[in-house]
């Protein structure tokens, strides 16, 4: 059975994986294990903030925030060929990774 972590590492899509590779001059395989290793330190950050009804509220603020125009991974195609989009989709995950990890 997979944990969390590895639920999160198998949602990312391949192609997604290959942008964010490119942009970044990574190897994909290189992009993937980054995002990886990125998601226990988010999803602890998510736990310690909502372990508190103040601090509950306010991820939930950061997740209407964050889908207030749909599924952001239904859009991450457009996303990472727009260079404004992307560059406002770099912002948000930026203030809600500074939110997550203080």
């Amino acid at each position: 059975m997979p944990n969390l972590v590895q639920t999160v590492s198998d949602s990312l899509p391949p192609d997604l994986i290959a942008k964010a590779a490119g942009m970044l001059g990574e190897s994909p395989a290189a992009t993937r294990q980054g995002l990886t290793a990125a998601a226990p330190a988010l999803l602890a950050g998510a736990l310690q903030r909502g372990s508190t009804s103040t601090g509950a509220s306010q991820l939930l603020d950061l997740v209407k925030l964050a889908t207030a125009n749909g599924n952001p991974m239904d859009q991450i195609g457009a996303i990472l060929a727009d260079q404004n989009a992307r560059s406002a989709y770099l912002s948000q995950g930026q203030s809600l990774a500074n939110s997550l990890l203080g």
